[in-house]
């Protein structure tokens, strides 16, 4: 999300368009998740030690998020090669 514009939100307010590219190249966009339940978490760096202690604790409750309709989606200022080296390091 490199030139990332940044926006305070304030609760109750709705999400601006975004444009998120994902680790595989694509773009998600927060209108493609209209209509759908999701969780949006937002960390600042990757392999961090508090960024990875939530990362690892958002997969491993996955199947619970799931169970409830809701997709997980996290974010951060890194880049996609980044974003893949952190989940190689601590899922293979």
């Amino acid at each position: 999300m490199s030139g990332a514009q940044e926006t305070a939100l304030r609760e109750g307010e709705p999400l601006p368009q975004i444009e998120l590219r994902l680790d595989d190249g694509t773009v998600l966009r927060t209108d493609d998740l209209r209509g759908r339940r999701w969780v949006l978490y937002v960390y600042p760096k990757d392999d961090t030690p508090g960024c990875t202690t939530e990362a690892v604790e958002f997969t491993r409750l996955l199947p619970e998020f799931h169970a409830l309709g809701l997709e997980v989606v996290g974010i951060s200022p890194d880049s996609a090669d980044s974003h893949c080296r952190f989940r190689e390091k601590q899922w293979s």
